[in-house]
């Protein structure tokens, strides 16, 4: 007997549409992968930029939330060192978003949102810097800061860093 003729493909549900953009984005970081661009490549060049960013924002959390008894480093100047590597964080991330690497300005803005809301944290909670309503202000302006970025950019990563963020500001 003739072999059988193979089943046509069937066309994608809605759902298995969706599944598989998310996949995607979880994957490479957008819905649909560059033409031109190795899975490998995609894969891989997302996943170390995240890693990466991780990395520093985890520092950063330990240099701010970890106290040292005998330290040289105040509070006050742990807390102005968090500000100022989250606001040039961001500021490096704008800069590079809409140009060649917009994912990478994506890494960098979301991790000075984590970092400025871990020192509007540490400044109010951890070492009483500032009282809790003007820490609750700056971690506030960080969260309308990241969801104005994320609507001019379509960010969806810092759209939900900002969403976390801001539920979860105490």
């Amino acid at each position: 007997p003739p072999p059988a003729a193979p089943a046509a493909p069937r066309p994608a549900g809605p759902a298995e549409e969706a599944l598989r953009r998310i996949w995607s984005w979880i994957l490479v970081g957008s819905e649909r992968r560059p033409d031109g661009v190795t899975a490998e490549y995609a894969a891989a060049s997302v996943w170390l930029l995240r890693v990466g960013i991780i990395a520093v924002v985890t520092g950063i959390a330990y240099f701010l939330l970890l106290p040292l008894e005998g330290s040289a480093i105040g509070a006050e100047a742990r807390i102005a060192v968090g500000l100022g590597v989250g606001l040039l964080m961001m500021v490096a991330g704008l800069r590079q978003l809409h140009r060649k690497y917009h994912e990478m300005g994506q890494g960098f803005f979301g991790g000075g949102v984590v970092t400025l809301y871990l020192s509007g944290f540490a400044s109010s909670s951890l070492y009483g810097v500032l009282p809790t309503l003007p820490a609750y202000g700056v971690m506030s302006l960080v969260t309308v800061a990241a969801g104005l970025v994320a609507v001019r950019s379509d960010a969806l990563l810092i759209a939900l860093l900002g969403l976390v963020g801001g539920y979860t500001t105490p």
